[in-house]
């Protein structure tokens, strides 16, 4: 906010705060929802694991979400829960241990096939599907590419704890151009294994298309939780505090009066 108010004046920070807080929520959402589709994962691939792949093992998620957002709630109770440094790392350890997980099994899954089922020609991928079907996919791969690009909001909380010489800016350059390089090259990697893997058929989260090993497809869709559950607390967990201080800044400080102990200074506008 700071940020917006400093570049674009004051008049732009509600609208930004709004759009912001818009898009944590419905973060949040999306992390809820793929950790209760990694929880159910479990489920399932236990019960094919016992009773056959031809069983019916249908798992509701609803009792997953619940309970990652009861967990969640929970959580938030720790005071500067948010700020224990190691609770990025297991998040930034878990994340690589189930994406190398998956790849390592697209890979044997594509060398049995002997050939790519994927295409990059969206037209001529999916035979028999209908085309409406093919573009609201399209529609779901550019959202979950969009959804990587929520760490963008991080990037100026990690600049202003850099310290100059050499400038923040041209520092913070190099080391974003560096990581999010990298990242973005090993996952699209992952994403092109997996497609040519599965092709059409390949499903929004690519650890529901394995069941083999059980173990390790369990690892995988543990790890994810993990990931989620560390991951919200240390992205949000301020965030989510600040929104009901931010509508409050708005209805109390339009006028730009201070109000002791209820409008900072720098708040007002």
């Amino acid at each position: 906010m700071d940020a917006v108010r400093a570049l674009l004046g004051p008049k732009h920070v509600l609208i930004s705060g709004i759009m912001q807080y818009s898009m944590l929520w419905g973060i949040i959402i999306g992390f809820t929802i793929t950790a209760a589709i990694s929880a159910a994962t479990m489920k399932r691939s236990t019960c094919f694991h016992e009773k056959g792949p031809s069983a019916k093992c249908g798992v509701s998620g609803i009792s997953y979400m619940l309970a990652f957002g009861a967990l969640e709630i929970l959580l938030s109770q720790f005071p500067n829960l948010e700020k224990v440094t190691f609770l990025s790392v297991i998040a930034t350890l878990t994340s690589l241990a189930y994406a190398l997980i998956a790849l390592c099994l697209s890979i044997p899954k594509f060398s049995i096939q002997h050939e790519a089922k994927g295409t990059i020609m969206v037209a001529m991928a999916g035979e028999g599907l209908a085309t409406s079907t093919k573009i609201w996919r399209v529609f779901q791969a550019l959202g979950n590419i969009a959804f990587s690009y929520t760490y963008s909001m991080l990037l100026l909380e990690i600049q202003d704890t850099l310290k100059s010489p050499p400038a923040e800016n041209k520092a913070m350059k190099r080391v974003t151009l560096y990581a999010i390089g990298g990242t973005a090259l090993f996952y699209t990697s992952l994403g092109c294994m997996g497609y040519a893997a599965f092709g059409a058929d390949a499903p929004g989260n690519y650890l529901t298309g394995f069941y083999k090993p059980l173990w390790l497809v369990d690892i995988a869709n543990l790890a994810v939780i993990i990931h989620l559950t560390v991951g919200y607390q240390v992205v949000f967990y301020h965030n989510l505090n600040s929104v009901g201080e931010f509508m409050l800044l708005h209805l109390l400080c339009s006028d730009c009066y201070v109000l002791s102990g209820v409008c900072p200074n720098n708040f007002c506008y």
